[in-house]
């Protein structure tokens, strides 16, 4: 998960380099869209909760 992370947040530091800025809610439903399997639950339960409010 941290490997993953830092990657993700790379990733968003070049794109803003780049003069490409990563809106918050890209970056979450990217990153959250990039998780394994192990995290459905937790993805599915934070989608859910976003929804709602």
């Amino acid at each position: 998960m941290h490997d993953y992370h830092c990657k993700m947040k790379e990733l968003v530091e070049s794109l803003a380099t780049a003069g490409a800025p990563v809106f918050d809610n890209d970056l979450i439903a990217s990153t959250l869209a990039g998780l394994d399997m192990e995290y459905i639950p937790i993805t599915t339960m934070l989608l859910r909760d976003a929804h709602l409010s």
